[in-house]
C-alpha cells in the first residue's frame, strides 16, 4: 500500500476539496491493513475508488493520474478479498 501513498502524492494535484478526502482513505486502509484489519482496509480502499469515481473529468486530477490510481487502487483492493 506504501506505494499507492507514493503514487497519490506523485500525480495528484494537492489542491481541491478531494485531495484531503482522498489522503485520509489511504492512511486509515494502511493502519488497518498495519493492524491485520483486512476487512475494514478494503472498505476504506473501496471508499477512495468511489470517491475518485465521483472526480469530474480534469477538475483536480488528470485524466492520466485518475486512471492509474483508479488501477492501482483495484488491484490493492483485489489482493485484499
Amino acid at each position: 500500500m506504501s506505494a499507492m501513498f507514493q503514487s497519490y502524492r506523485d500525480s495528484m494535484a494537492r489542491r481541491g476539496p478531494i485531495s484531503p478526502r482522498l489522503a485520509a482513505n489511504l492512511s486509515a486502509a494502511q493502519r488497518f491493513t498495519d493492524r491485520g484489519r483486512t476487512a475494514q482496509a478494503a472498505q476504506e480502499m473501496q471508499q477512495f475508488l468511489d470517491r475518485l469515481a465521483d472526480v469530474p473529468a480534469n477538475s483536480y486530477v488528470s485524466p492520466a493520474a485518475k486512471a492509474a490510481l483508479q488501477e492501482e487502487a483495484r488491484a490493492v483492493l483485489d489482493g485484499m478479498r
